[in-house]
């Protein structure tokens, strides 16, 4: 799905970000970019649009459509607690 797509390529922006953050010593960047991240388009954009395909409680979405944002989901989660914990 394009959400999808669109949320794993700022999740990339991201990982590469906080990486040269790290790279250079600047920890406090690495974080921002962490943050950022996180709180504007994972939580406030993200998730507010998939709650529905996710849940499929009416059946509107097909089990391709919801598997997307499944995987996607769990691929950010999994990403966003490395981010945090690096060591």
């Amino acid at each position: 799905e394009v959400l999808d797509q669109w949320i794993l390529s700022r999740l990339s922006e991201t990982v590469t970000a906080a990486t040269e953050g790290f790279a250079r010593y600047e920890y406090a960047d690495a974080l921002d970019k962490t943050n950022t991240f996180f709180w504007a388009d994972f939580c406030d954009n993200y998730l507010e649009l998939i709650k529905k395909r996710v849940y499929n409680e009416d059946g509107s979405f097909s089990a391709a459509q919801q598997q997307s944002a499944i995987r996607a989901l769990y691929y950010c989660l999994n990403t966003i607690l490395k981010l945090y914990a690096p060591f």
